[in-house]
């Protein structure tokens, strides 16, 4: 409708500058929204074609600084890896449970969750709150100063792998500090090169974790997770970032 309302030059480049924002955003949003519900296979894909057209239009619209170069350094730094990586596994891995994206989550600022047996099975967390970690900050939740440590429980229902085949717990995004467990297990993070560490430090990087002796297979399974934010920054986010 805009479009065919423009009559001078002027606007018809202003309704296309904003409809090529829009086509952007679009996609942009396609991507989120794809991580969210589990559909990995063309994040990777859709990730370049986001970077090269946000480099197109970056130099398109280079004398209005609408489209700031920044912007490209962003998106690597926020969600490039994650896609990348679930476009990577999907191609040669077998997602066997869909995204796990509400959990229950406590605060722990004194660090005694774990010796209070947060991490266990039987644990009773009926009374926590609920976050789906696709949309609650830990801003949103009230957390926005909050540097302490944060709980995540959830229970999944895992199957029973193939003769020879491990399964993986997949970790999309993370702000600080995650140690996992998985049944009251503690399951180390183990990087590249074979170093173990109790917990994995990062910003907006994907980890996986081999859990294949802890599972249950065919059967539920607890998932706890003990995140803690371990530097400043403005966007109050803290914790998981998306879904495991």
């Amino acid at each position: 409708a805009a479009a065919a309302a423009a009559k001078t030059p002027e606007e018809k480049f202003r309704v296309q500058l904003a409809n090529e924002s829009y086509q952007q955003f679009e996609l942009f949003m396609k991507l989120r929204r794809d991580l969210a519900d589990g559909r990995y296979e063309s994040l990777g894909s859709d990730t370049a074609q986001w970077r090269k057209r946000h480099a197109e239009l970056v130099a398109k619209y280079k004398a209005q600084v609408c489209f700031p170069i920044y912007g490209g350094s962003y998106f690597d730094a926020f969600y490039k890896l994650t896609y990348e990586d679930a476009s990577r596994i999907a191609a040669s891995y077998k997602f066997v449970t869909p995204p796990m994206r509400v959990w229950k989550i406590q605060a722990d600022k004194e660090k005694q969750g774990e010796a209070q047996g947060f991490a266990k099975p039987e644990f009773a967390d009926a009374k926590w709150k609920k976050a789906d970690t696709n949309m609650d900050s830990w801003s949103a939740l009230g957390y926005h100063d909050y540097f302490g440590s944060m709980w995540y429980r959830s229970q999944v229902q895992i199957p029973a792998a193939p003769a020879g085949k491990k399964t993986f717990l997949w970790i999309s995004s993370t702000d600080g500090k995650v140690k996992v467990f998985v049944n009251g297990q503690h399951v180390p993070y183990v990087n590249a090169k074979g170093e173990k560490s109790a917990e994995f430090e990062g910003y907006c990087q994907p980890i996986s974790l081999d859990i294949s002796s802890a599972i249950k297979p065919g059967g539920e399974n607890q998932i706890s997770l003990l995140c803690t934010r371990t530097f400043f920054n403005e966007l109050g986010t803290g914790g998981l970032l998306s879904q495991t």
